[in-house]
C-alpha cells in the first residue's frame, strides 16, 4: 500500500489534450489521448476533477480539445485522469 501510494505521490503532472478518434472504424479505441507530443489512444476514459476546453493547430487546422493537467493510470486500454481543482479565478 505504501509503494502504491508513493508512486501515486511522486508521479509528475502532465498536460492532456483529449480528442474523439474519428478513424477509430467501429474499433474499440473510441478516444486519443495527447501528452508531451504522443498520442495513445484509449477505449474508455474517466477524468476526476478540473477539466477545460481549449483549441491547439495540427497542420493548419484548428482543433478542439477538453484539457486537463494531472497524473494518468492505465488499465489496459482504459485510461483514468486525476486533475487538481479549479484555478481560483477571483485572485
Amino acid at each position: 500500500m505504501i509503494n502504491r501510494f508513493k508512486s501515486w505521490f511522486f508521479k509528475p503532472n502532465q498536460h492532456f489534450q483529449i480528442r474523439y478518434n474519428t478513424k477509430n472504424n467501429g474499433g474499440p479505441l473510441k478516444w486519443r489521448i495527447i501528452a508531451d507530443g504522443e498520442e495513445i489512444l484509449a477505449s474508455h476514459i474517466a477524468i476526476r476533477g478540473y477539466v477545460y476546453g481549449e483549441s491547439s493547430v495540427v497542420d493548419g487546422d484548428e482543433k478542439m480539445n477538453m484539457s486537463c493537467d494531472g497524473k494518468i493510470y492505465w488499465d489496459g486500454t482504459r485510461a483514468e485522469i486525476i486533475t487538481g481543482k479549479a484555478p481560483d479565478l477571483l485572485l
